[in-house]
């Protein structure tokens, strides 16, 4: 495979590692360091360009990883909730005594048990759904 061909595969490979290594990961270095050791395997016997370009998109994830984790960290400092969700009712409104009314009840114990933020819009009619 020429060198000019696998920068493109490289890429692939560390952005699946970054999202693989980030579903449920709790410390950010572990997961910078797995993918940066995965990328240099793919790229060991690479062009120095290639090689360069794979050091300078390392980089940016680094330092983009890093601004999300602060913010999520302050967010929890803070007490924000990280998960906001919203239902949006039929014409029936949200005490229909129905299903609007019982998905409602349900993402408010969501909201007591998880710390997840809800709200809710009313829909006066069918155009107002979307």
């Amino acid at each position: 495979m020429k060198t000019i061909k696998k920068f493109p595969l490289v890429l692939f490979v560390l952005f699946a590692l970054i999202l693989a290594a980030c579903d449920g990961a709790t410390d950010v270095d572990q997961v910078v360091d797995e993918v940066t050791d995965a990328v240099e395997e793919v790229v060991e016997d690479s062009s120095e360009e290639v090689q360069q370009a794979v050091e300078e998109v390392t980089e940016a994830v680094e330092e983009v990883v890093e601004e999300v984790t602060e913010e999520v960290e302050e967010a929890m400092d803070d007490g924000e909730s990280m998960v906001q969700v919203c239902e949006v009712t039929d014409v029936g409104g949200i005490d229909d005594k129905s299903f609007n009314a019982t998905a409602w009840a349900g993402l408010e114990r969501a909201g007591e048990d998880f710390g997840i933020e809800v709200k809710f819009l009313e829909s006066a009619q069918q155009s107002d759904y979307e």
